[in-house]
């Protein structure tokens, strides 16, 4: 199966930003508490201490990077060019993955 940005979500089910729902109004809906349909870990601070922290033990986390105007999901943590990172609840087993967000 070619993984692609429609059934990204469906293969891997990337997790709510714990960190931000934490901090939401209760009565904001999940997608909503972030960017990336409330997905998206920041770049700095406990967020990416945890998602650090969490790729060193894990094939779970999902990298946001940039490309001149182009964005793409980048499997594992990366440095350059990043936007943010995913975690997701299912492993990847391929750290070459990348796919093309529209």
């Amino acid at each position: 199966m070619k993984i692609t940005e429609e059934n990204f979500d469906e293969i891997f089910k990337p997790q709510i930003n714990h960190f931000e729902r934490a901090k939401a109004d209760k009565s904001t809906a999940d997608q909503d508490v972030c960017g990336f349909n409330g997905t998206l870990y920041e770049t700095f601070g406990e967020e990416l201490d945890y998602v650090f922290n969490l790729a060193k033990t894990t094939k779970r986390v999902w990298t946001v990077v940039e490309d001149e105007d182009d964005l793409f999901l980048v499997a594992g943590f990366r440095l350059v060019n990043r936007i943010g990172f995913i975690v997701c609840e299912n492993e990847y087993k391929n750290n070459s993955l990348v796919i093309k967000l529209d």
